[in-house]
């Protein structure tokens, strides 16, 4: 996400967020992301090589990881996370892969640097999630229905 992109953010949590309300920031974060992070820049190269269009290129890219993935190769055999990144990218909808690694400001960054940007903004981290709970809802203290 950009500069301009993550100050637009902070600006509407400012104006909009109740004291005492929650917000759910996710961010690609190191050292979480560091199995990861070189089959998402593969991803991204392969992506980059392929025709198509931004979907079309994810889905192709995708498919070359798989195969990879598939022929034992010595680098997944020796990071299982790098080879369930590839099966989760199979599973969700290429134009969000697109969306979400097809763009300049792509980049895993080290979470004291968010953490400390967020509490600039004036909040405070109350709960942090692991990769495989980015389903769960947060939910507000004004309203006992979840924030979607």
């Amino acid at each position: 996400m950009s500069a301009e992109s993550r100050a637009a953010v902070r600006r509407i949590v400012q104006e909009k967020l109740a004291s005492g309300g929650l917000v759910y920031i996710s961010y690609n974060c190191m050292p979480g992301w560091a199995s990861e992070l070189p089959v998402q820049r593969l991803l991204v190269e392969l992506a980059s090589a392929a025709r198509g269009d931004s979907a079309e290129k994810m889905r192709r890219a995708v498919e070359l990881l798989a195969q990879m993935n598939g022929r034992g190769m010595r680098y997944f055999d020796s990071n299982p996370e790098a080879a369930r990144a590839i099966e989760s990218y199979a599973r969700v909808p290429p134009n969000y892969l697109a969306h979400e690694f097809l763009n300049e400001d792509v980049a895993a960054v080290l979470f004291r640097r968010c953490d400390r940007r967020d509490g600039r903004s004036g909040l405070e981290l109350s709960r942090q999630l692991r990769r495989s709970q980015t389903t769960t809802r947060c939910y507000s203290s004004r309203s006992p229905s979840p924030i979607r």
